[in-house]
């Protein structure tokens, strides 16, 4: 019997296009981030107002349920330069918003 390691569609190996790992990496320049881990009641306002200390923001959005109109517990940040992605990757392991851990991602 011989074993083989599985490969995906593509017969590649590693991650895939886009997967930069935990905290986003070196990946491609972008203006945007993800935020994960956000508390239940947390509002848009919230977010942009504990990220605009890292530039000016075009964007933000809490993703909510459309039935309960509560935090989905995510949500995204547009900023107008990718430095200040830069900036807040940076602080990857420093992010807290209303006394919960975040996580953020390119």
């Amino acid at each position: 019997v011989s074993i083989k390691p599985a490969t995906g569609k593509g017969g590649g190996k590693g991650p895939g296009p886009g997967s930069s790992g935990k905290g986003g990496g070196a990946g491609p320049a972008t203006d945007k981030v993800f935020v994960g881990g956000l508390p239940q009641d947390c509002a848009d306002e919230k977010i942009r107002a504990y990220f605009e200390v890292y530039g000016n923001i075009i964007d933000s959005v809490v993703m909510k349920d459309r039935e309960t109109g509560r935090s989905r517990g995510f949500g995204f940040v547009q900023f107008d330069s990718t430095e200040a992605v830069e900036k807040v990757m940076a602080d990857y392991d420093d992010h807290k918003i209303e006394g919960k851990w975040v996580e953020v991602k390119r």
